[in-house]
């Protein structure tokens, strides 16, 4: 009966020790992988099942940032540039800078900062210019919105039906969802209506949480990435390390499932 004890005592501790190291490893996995891509302490095969993906997302392409993707493309997936901005900015080295990115096997992506007071048609296709660059194995289209993109006359209806004339052109010429790309402030104030929900979400929160706290229109659908740190390596000043919601065969099929919606 004593031994019998004993062995129920010691499953249960053992139980306990596993859920302990589960809900640890659940709530520490972004953290954790990040200080291990920084230490270059895991392998390529553990690197493709963690739970997150981590990519970075840059506005410039210094020479320092090409050492640092050659340094750490083997614990990276992917790669975001910004593109284009309102209707007749463009950033000039991109198409560069994702032919470079496509040679270290990044999966890349292309941003358009959103200017409320230009025509959101224009912008659209002055995006569109650049993102032909891109293939099918990479992000679909991305829009981002933050305070940047406002002025003090817009109002938030004004501002969703833009938007959403922007969102609307790029899927019938492409064929692809886009995702949008902003913050909890601006998102709760400007992007109220629940169907913005329908795009997949790229929330920027530099809080050092284990998960970014959500908008109220993706309470429900969650988010995607994660713009989870600023500024971020020794060697890059304008490099943002951003998390996918997945490991690597979840990213492969949100490219996949973003296409022919």
């Amino acid at each position: 009966m004593r031994n019998f004890i004993l062995v129920i005592i010691f499953i249960l501790i053992c139980l306990n020790m596993l859920a302990y190291c589960t809900l640890y490893s659940q709530n520490d996995t972004v953290d954790t992988i990040q200080n291990a891509i920084e230490s270059d302490k895991i392998n390529k095969k553990t690197w493709l099942n963690q739970n997150y993906m981590y990519g970075i997302d840059i506005t410039k392409y210094p020479g320092d940032t090409e050492i640092f993707l050659h340094e750490n493309k083997n614990y990276l997936a992917f790669i975001m540039f910004k593109a284009t901005e309102g209707v007749s900015i463009t950033d000039s080295y991109c198409t560069e800078n994702i032919s470079k990115a496509k040679n270290m096997d990044l999966i890349c992506g292309a941003y358009h900062l959103f200017k409320c007071n230009e025509d959101p048609i224009e912008q659209a296709k002055s995006y569109l210019s650049i993102y032909k660059n891109l293939n099918s194995n990479d992000l679909p289209p991305i829009v981002k919105v933050d305070d940047d993109c406002i002025n003090e006359s817009i109002n938030k209806y004004e501002l969703q039906l833009k938007l959403l004339d922007f969102l609307d052109y790029i899927q019938k010429k492409t064929k692809h969802k886009t995702i949008i790309y902003t913050d909890l402030d601006f998102a709760n104030k400007y992007l109220t209506d629940t169907i913005f929900a329908e795009y997949a979400l790229w929330i920027g929160s530099f809080k050092e949480k284990n998960s970014p706290e959500l908008p109220d229109a993706w309470r429900i659908t969650l988010w995607t990435f994660w713009q989870k740190a600023f500024n971020y390596g020794k060697k890059a000043s304008f490099i943002e390390l951003d998390v996918f919601n997945g490991n690597y065969s979840k990213l492969q099929k949100f490219i996949k499932e973003s296409r022919n919606r």
